[in-house]
C-alpha cells in the first residue's frame, strides 16, 4: 500500500509488477514498489513458475527435475500467469473494500525477462497501462544471434548430448555460462541444457501465422524502454522493435526510451540507477 506520507488519492492506482529469469520477490519491492509506494501506489509482487520461493520450494519437495504439476514450471504464456494473479487482487479487493483500490487502474510492470512477461500479461482488459523495461521481442533471435553457425551445424549433426557437453565445458571456466545454462534447467524443468536452450524459441512477442503479432492483443498504452550500454537484450532489435511494431497497431500509445551510461541507467534492467527508473515511470 502506499506510504501516508504520500498524499492518497482514492481510489488508489495498483501496479502489478512481474519478475523475470532470475528475480525473487524480495527484489522486485527496490525495483518498483520503493518508488511507487511514495507517490501514492499499491504494489503487488509475486513469484510466478519458475521463480524465487515459489520454485525453490517446488524444488525441495520433489527433487530435480521435479514431477511436477503442468504450469509449475517457467512458461512463455505468461497471460495464463498473470490471469489467476488479477483474479486474485480482484477478490482481495472485494474482501478489502476499505483500501480503496482502483481497479481500474491497474497497470503491470516488469524489467528484462520481466518485461516479456509484462507485455504478455498486458493483452487483457484488465491492464490499463504497461511498463516494459529493457526486455526482448524474440528470445530465440538472440540466442540464433550469440551461437556460432558452425557449433548449430554440429548440434543438428551430433544431436542434444555433444551440445550438453560442450556446455559442461564452457561452464567449468565461464561462470556467467555455467549460472545462464542451469539456471535455465532448473526454471523450466527440464534435464538437459539443450532442452531448455530450445524451449526459448517460445519465448516470443511475435505471433504465428494465425495470431498474428501478440502485441495487437494489447490495448493499453505501453511505455518500453531499452539499455543502450549492455548486451543481454540490445536496445536495438529489441526495445525498439516492440515500439516499432506497437506503433504500427496502435499510433501514439506508445512511448519508447533508451537510455546510454550507467548513471542515466543504461545497463540492463537499469541497475544502479533505479530511482531515476522511478522518476522517469511516475513522471
Amino acid at each position: 500500500m502506499p506510504l501516508r506520507e504520500a498524499g492518497l488519492t482514492e481510489p488508489i492506482p495498483v501496479v502489478v509488477s512481474s519478475g523475470g529469469f532470475d528475480s525473487t520477490q524480495e527484489e522486485l519491492y527496490f525495483y518498483i514498489a520503493a518508488g511507487a509506494r511514495r507517490r501514492g501506489y499499491a504494489v503487488l509482487t509475486f513469484d510466478g513458475p519458475g521463480q524465487g520461493i515459489f520454485h525453490r520450494r517446488l524444488d525441495q519437495r520433489a527433487g530435480f527435475p521435479a514431477q511436477a504439476p503442468e504450469g509449475a514450471y517457467m512458461r512463455h504464456d505468461w497471460e495464463a500467469v498473470i490471469r489467476p494473479v488479477l483474479d486474485r487482487l480482484w477478490t482481495y479487493s472485494k474482501a478489502n473494500q476499505h483500501l480503496h483500490l482502483g481497479l481500474n487502474r491497474v497497470s503491470i510492470f516488469g524489467e528484462s525477462m520481466g518485461a516479456y512477461f509484462a507485455l504478455r500479461g498486458a493483452g487483457g482488459p484488465r491492464i490499463k497501462a504497461c511498463i516494459a523495461m529493457d526486455g526482448f521481442y524474440d528470445m530465440w533471435d538472440i540466442a540464433d544471434s550469440r551461437i556460432p553457425p558452425v557449433f548449430v551445424k554440429a548440434w543438428d549433426r551430433l544431436g542434444d548430448r555433444f551440445f550438453d557437453r560442450v556446455i559442461r565445458s564452457l561452464g567449468r571456466v565461464h561462470f556467467r555460462t555455467r549460472f545462464e545454462f542451469a539456471h535455465a534447467r532448473f526454471a523450466l524443468g527440464l534435464p538437459t541444457y539443450a532442452q531448455a536452450t530450445r524451449a526459448f524459441q517460445k519465448f516470443s512477442l511475435r505471433g504465428d501465422g494465425e495470431q498474428g503479432e501478440y502485441l495487437a492483443r494489447v490495448q493499453c498504452p505501453v511505455f518500453v524502454t531499452g539499455a543502450a550500454d549492455w548486451a543481454y537484450f540490445p536496445a536495438q532489435g529489441n526495445a525498439t522493435r516492440i515500439f516499432e511494431v506497437f506503433n504500427q497497431l496502435h499510433p501514439e500509445m506508445a512511448k519508447l526510451w533508451v537510455t546510454k551510461g550507467v548513471g542515466s541507467s543504461g545497463l540492463q534492467a537499469k541497475v544502479a540507477a533505479i530511482s531515476v527508473v522511478h522518476d522517469k515511470t511516475f513522471e
